[in-house]
């Protein structure tokens, strides 16, 4: 794979939301690259985005956990653990989060 092949994939998603400002997977992809990047704030900002447009997808809320936990903010990431096991009690990737932080 080259290296610039996710810089790619974030350009073409940034200009999906663009037109489509509700293309929660669009945003769910951006945050992804940017989480793989170690950019954990413009990341966290994405995952955001993808919730307001879609708020029922328990990955997007892990992921979202998982920017906070790297933002050294445990209330916002536990506060994301909660609501994706409220939509998907046996998510495993949000119940070994959980149980590391203690709610699951």
């Amino acid at each position: 794979m080259k290296k610039n092949k996710p810089r790619d994939a974030l350009k073409y998603f940034s200009e999906t939301v663009k037109y489509d400002p509700d293309h929660a997977l669009a945003y769910y992809y951006m945050g992804d690259i940017l989480r793989a990047e170690r950019k954990f704030k413009d990341a966290a900002e994405a995952f955001l985005q993808s919730l307001k447009a879609d708020p029922c997808d328990p990955d997007t809320y892990v992921q979202l956990a998982i920017c906070m936990i790297e933002l050294h903010q445990p209330n916002e990431a536990k506060e994301a653990i909660r609501r994706a096991l409220q939509l998907d009690p046996q998510h495993e990737l949000g119940l070994k989060i959980g149980q590391q932080m203690g709610i699951a």
